[in-house]
């Protein structure tokens, strides 16, 4: 809910959380039981019909993204290690997924996942959301944030690079423009 009078704007985020999140592969011993794996993620539309991107992700996410996983890991030449599937299986999604909502029209969506499988966690994020990775210690009574994601902000020479490299043109307002973080 973005304020204004109920019936008013559109609540244009979309969350998921699928858990147990299984895939199966008992070579590496990743098998039905999957207890304690999960996939959780939070997608925030943008764009007049920006909801309908978010929603339209989060229904295909879980699926695009164990379809990618496993395919990396039933690859001929078998998987380097389960990070670089998971990698490439989170960036394939993301690509795949883009791909698939650009018919929304004049709309899209950031990205910001969590994976668990195993004793590994994956975050994988896209556009200007963030994801965090915290730990609680019960005996010290704290939290500690263990690692936060970078927002791609089009300021940012990476980002901008990246945008122009595919075609996109950018233009920040200079009022607009924060300095690169580090």
């Amino acid at each position: 809910y973005k304020g204004g009078l109920p019936g008013g704007d559109v609540n244009q985020d979309r969350i998921i959380v699928v858990a147990p999140y299984r895939v199966v592969f008992p070579e590496l011993g990743m098998d039905a039981e999957g207890d304690g794996d999960f996939l959780m993620g939070i997608f925030d539309g943008h764009g007049e019909r920006g909801h309908a991107t978010a929603h339209r992700v989060v229904g295909d996410m879980p699926g695009t993204l164990a379809s990618n996983i496993e395919r990396g890991l039933s690859a001929p030449e078998g998987p380097d290690s389960i990070e670089g599937v998971v990698i490439g299986a989170f960036e394939e999604s993301y690509r795949s997924l883009n791909d698939a909502v650009k018919p929304v029209g004049g709309a899209g969506c950031t990205a910001s996942s969590i994976l668990k499988l195993g004793s590994k966690i994956y975050v994988a994020n896209a556009g200007d959301s963030q994801s965090l990775v915290a730990a609680y210690s019960p005996s010290k009574d704290r939290a500690a944030v263990l690692y936060i994601t970078r927002e791609d902000k089009p300021h940012l020479p990476e980002e901008r690079s990246r945008i122009e490299a595919r075609g996109g043109t950018v233009y920040v307002p200079p009022e607009s423009v924060q300095p690169p973080p580090g």
